[in-house]
């Protein structure tokens, strides 16, 4: 027998299928999870940065070295470099809170009839049902 009369005869039960959709959505809860320590971390970074800058403020205003307000200064510009940075993190990434269920759909669609894949004609399509 071929590969793709194995596919073709392939299909989840559907306690499998019960069973798939409860362990996607525990993955799915941990990955959110894990998204929301990030940003709990890139905010807690940006206060820490802008805390930073307005301690070098705070000493600018009290200094009367040319010197030491350029450095100063230039420490500032550092700190609004990663601030920005962290910032364009932020913006970067995509929330994908909003694709769980097109994901969810997608994997137990798949689980009931991967040959529907197998038999799109697309490699990339193939490559999914083999891994």
């Amino acid at each position: 027998h071929s590969f793709a009369e194995f596919i073709n005869n392939t299909s989840a039960k559907p306690n499998a299928l019960k069973l798939l959709g409860a362990v996607f959505n525990d993955v799915w809860k941990e990955r959110m999870q894990g998204m929301d320590e990030q940003e709990k971390q890139r905010k807690k970074e940006m206060d820490d940065l802008e805390e930073k800058i307005l301690d070098l403020v705070e000493k600018i205003v009290n200094t009367k070295s040319s010197t030491v307000v350029k450095r100063y200064e230039l420490r500032i510009e550092e700190l609004e470099t990663q601030k920005q940075q962290l910032r364009s993190q932020n913006i970067t990434a995509k929330d994908p809170r909003k694709d769980f269920g097109t994901a969810l759909t997608t994997v137990l669609r798949f689980a009931q009839n991967p040959s529907v894949l197998w038999n799109s004609g697309d490699f990339e399509d193939k490559k999914t049902v083999l891994k």
